[in-house]
């Protein structure tokens, strides 16, 4: 089995918002903007994660990741990268293997870090299988590489996939 690497940049712009709860400051992060939560609200699905200690930097360490938020970006992962041009190409060039989705972040020419692969999808006969996407569940979205690159057309898509969420709640 071959298996491919994506690689399409697209900065992930991270939001930390001071809320309160119980008139105790909740500092969150969320890599959508004030205008783009003024329609999607804010909870569990549309905050990365609360940051545990605000005399310390935003790492992984230092975040209480929201698994809300990690299952929508995932399945946007899924639906929208199956569809990229690259990442169809990347498909065709084997008969069977993988291609893993990997963070813009993770340094090229290296071997990935484990925590920068997004996920993976299943390549049968030239073709990439939806159903088969793979989330990495060792992936981060902080590293020592810096905060998550999402994949450009994640990005553009994400927010419409959000909307579509909360249309269905």
């Amino acid at each position: 089995m071959n298996s491919q690497r994506a690689f399409i940049l697209y900065p992930s712009p991270m939001h930390i918002y001071k809320l309160f709860e119980n008139d105790s400051p909740l500092h969150v992060v969320s890599p959508f903007s004030s205008t783009e939560l003024t329609t999607l609200g804010l909870d569990g699905t549309t905050i990365l994660g609360r940051i545990k200690n605000t005399a310390l930097p935003v790492t992984h360490d230092n975040i209480e990741m929201s698994s809300e938020f990690m299952v929508l970006y995932h399945q946007a992962v899924r639906d929208i990268m199956c569809t990229v041009p690259e990442v169809v190409t990347e498909a065709s060039q084997q008969e069977n293997g993988f291609v893993f989705i990997v963070d813009g972040r993770a340094p090229e020419g290296k071997d990935i870090p484990k925590e920068d692969i997004i996920g993976i999808f299943l390549v049968n006969e030239r073709k990439i299988d939806a159903s088969r996407y793979r989330p990495n569940p060792d992936y981060r979205w902080f590293t020592e590489n810096g905060a998550a690159q999402m994949p450009h057309e994640v990005a553009i898509g994400l927010f419409e996939k959000f909307k579509g969420y909360k249309g269905k709640a």
